[in-house]
């Protein structure tokens, strides 16, 4: 059971699918000694074990409150993403609501550079400002959510969309021409929608 439910992939939780890097490496681990990699493994075993119990009990909860013709929603990616983050999206509106000021003072902080920040800003101003402490796993997973193509740093437009869907309103439009999107038109460009140039000829 923990080899199984340490190896989840988090971002199809509800669908219960295993993650075939993740369970091969119980078995592909030489566990003779300490070295640094046990003890690596060891430590990210033991966050997503952490991880997993989380989420189950928000299922379990969030299973129980809906009504029976609407349980099956719960296996949409749309609400899993949506369950996933709420322990900190509600702390985020609730921070933010009692202190109207922090709003400013993140929306200026995106501004002052380029309209994105850092991992690290973002999570020292989530912490010590917001005063919300999150866990390890839930920064990689919101990092995962609010940087989804890996850039390393997270932009307004993507933490404005992620705020209204947990009700906080910043009273800007979401923009359609974020690089997440443009890469995004890009990966998902099919062959039929291509326009062949000169350019394209070699």
């Amino acid at each position: 059971m923990i080899i199984i439910y340490t190896s989840l992939d988090h971002d199809h939780f509800t669908n219960m699918l295993i993650q075939a890097g993740q369970f091969t490496m119980w078995f592909n681990l030489n566990f003779e000694g300490e070295s640094q990699e046990e003890i690596d493994f060891r430590d990210n075993k033991y966050e997503i074990w952490e991880a997993t119990c989380f989420h189950a009990q928000q299922i379990i909860d969030a299973y129980k409150q809906l009504p029976a013709k609407d349980q099956e929603t719960i296996l949409t990616p749309k609400y899993w993403e949506h369950l996933r983050y709420s322990k900190f999206g509600d702390a985020m509106c609730k921070a933010f609501n009692a202190k109207p000021a922090l709003k400013t003072e993140l929306r200026a902080l995106f501004a002052s550079q380029q309209e994105k920040l850092s991992y690290w800003n973002l999570f020292q101003f989530i912490e010590h400002k917001l005063q919300v402490r999150l866990e390890t796993w839930e920064e990689d997973a919101l990092e995962g959510r609010l940087d989804r193509l890996g850039f390393a740093f997270i932009e307004f437009n993507e933490y404005n969309e992620f705020s209204q869907s947990y009700g906080l309103d910043w009273g800007e439009a979401l923009l359609e021409t974020d690089l997440e999107d443009i890469l995004d038109a890009k990966m998902n460009l099919s062959y039929k929608d291509y326009d062949v140039t000169d350019k394209d000829y070699f």
